[in-house]
């Protein structure tokens, strides 16, 4: 074993490396500044780890790790070159196996942090991992617990930087983000967690935000998202109900828009066959009220009309208008043209009969 570095011993921790470099302060693992003229250093060492590198293209290798891997307190630097196939300022374990466990506690990755399609098959932590670049977790499978709570052995939380991207990836085991701080946004849709997803005092600048937006395909944790918004901060919550009997439950804990995943793909196909024009539409509050987009044809009774003289229902408005390329916010003596994409917002009833006016 090698004998700690100055920050192994802050850290208490046992994983070095025999390079020290110049200093002999602290070691090629642990060294706190980007330490460009040792990355490739940094690299190699890394593949020594693995017990397989396997090509999965040309220039493109990806790590199977079968014993527990170690990372704790280690500073990745940015690679600054293509390695794994991506761009620059990236560590690529895209597609690595960790077939048993890896701690990575306390680690530092100073560029992109590549983890597309890896699969870990034991417990893993990035408990206290700082992500400066943007951190890649998409595709990737937990098979047991995946830890990105709590503090590290530095006393930091968890932090992403930027963009933390998780989509479609899936949890197996349990998931915990309690306390994890997203400073740009957490992107989890079509995301899986088959057992519990602890996401309590998470911190993704919910305080700052105007909007929540929690899209996962599992309604239990679409609630408890927007509960944890709710009692946090005063954001606008939009929320993602997968089946419809869940809806009522999302108005109890104080969603403002509820997007029924179900009863928005039937009504769309409705409207669809009703009108050619309709593009896109969302529904609102269950089934109540809708949001469409519809373009003004060349017969319609709309074409020509301004807004004030086109006798809407009472409860449907024009949110907006889309005319070549440029967005008009409308007003009363807004004239509708030929071509224009028309958003709007009302009760389901008076919208369906709304659509012939734009698009008979």
């Amino acid at each position: 074993m090698s004998p700690r570095c100055k920050r192994a011993e802050e850290l208490d921790i046992d994983n070095c490396h025999e390079d020290y470099g110049g200093e002999k302060k602290y070691c090629l693992f642990h060294r706190p500044e980007k330490n460009y003229q040792d990355k490739i250093k940094f690299l190699n060492a890394i593949e020594e780890k693995a017990d397989e590198l396997k090509s999965v293209g040309e220039f493109r290798v990806s790590f199977i790790f079968k014993t527990s891997i170690n990372f704790a307190g280690y500073i990745f630097p940015p690679m600054n070159f293509a390695y794994g196939g991506l761009e620059e300022d990236s560590l690529s374990f895209k597609k690595a196996e960790f077939r048993s466990g890896a701690n990575s506690i306390g680690a530092v990755f100073e560029g992109k942090a590549e983890f597309q399609n890896a699969s870990f098959h034991s417990t893993v932590s990035f408990t206290g991992v700082e992500f400066i670049g943007k951190a890649n977790f998409r595709n990737t499978t937990f098979e047991a617990g995946a830890f990105f709570a709590g503090k590290s052995l530095e006393k930091k939380v968890t932090q992403f930087n930027d963009e933390a991207h998780f989509n479609e990836a899936t949890f197996i085991g349990s998931a915990n983000f309690d306390g994890v701080y997203f400073k740009k946004g957490a992107y989890f849709t079509k995301t899986k967690f088959k057992k519990s997803c602890l996401v309590y005092q998470t911190n993704a600048g919910i305080e700052e935000a105007e909007s929540l937006v929690a899209l996962t395909s599992n309604d239990e944790t679409n609630l408890m998202v927007c509960k944890v918004a709710k009692d946090i901060a005063s954001c606008r919550v939009i929320a993602r109900v997968k089946k419809d009997e869940y809806a009522d439950m999302y108005k109890d804990i104080g969603a403002d828009i509820i997007v029924s995943a179900i009863s928005s793909t039937v009504g769309l196909i409705e409207k669809a066959a009703v009108s050619s024009g309709l593009y896109g539409m969302i529904t609102m509050g269950g089934k109540e009220g809708e949001v469409i987009e519809i373009k003004v044809s060349k017969n319609s009774e709309a074409n020509g009309k301004a807004i004030k003289d086109l006798n809407l229902p009472k409860i449907c408005t024009v949110g907006l208008i889309r005319r070549e390329g440029e967005l008009i916010a409308p007003r009363g003596d807004t004239v509708f043209e030929e071509g224009d994409q028309v958003i709007l917002v009302g009760k389901s009833d008076e919208i369906i009969s709304t659509i012939e006016l734009f698009h008979p």
